[in-house]
């Protein structure tokens, strides 16, 4: 399962293109909703926004990985370096740069799901 918690502008989209890939997803428009319903279970991968409307993600990122620390982590953000390091350092599995092209992502997916 695939969860994202991304600004509504990007959710259709990364809907579509991991359905398409044949995984099943779940998208959460807040964080407060995420952190509500989640719970622990195997092969599931969080898409994680570094531009949330409601949270800032870093602490959010630091919550998730205390909660869960199984749960593997794909943080989506811009091109700065101390924003993929950060993040990477409070548990993200992976970074990728803003813009990217979901077939980019949908790779990062499948080595993690056929790992």
């Amino acid at each position: 399962m695939v969860l994202l918690l991304v600004p509504r502008e990007a959710q259709d989209g990364l809907l579509r293109a991991i359905s398409a890939a044949g995984w099943p997803a779940k998208s959460y428009p807040h964080a407060h909703g995420f952190l509500r319903q989640y719970r622990p279970r195997q092969r599931q991968c969080l898409i994680l926004d570094l531009d949330l409307p409601d949270q800032q993600a870093l602490p959010l990122l630091e919550t998730i990985a205390a909660r869960d620390p199984s749960l593997e982590v794909i943080v989506l953000g811009s091109s700065e370096v101390t924003g993929a390091v950060a993040a990477m350092r409070r548990g993200a599995l992976q970074y990728v740069q803003k813009p990217f092209i979901d077939q980019d992502l949908v790779a990062e997916l499948s080595m993690i799901f056929e790992t």
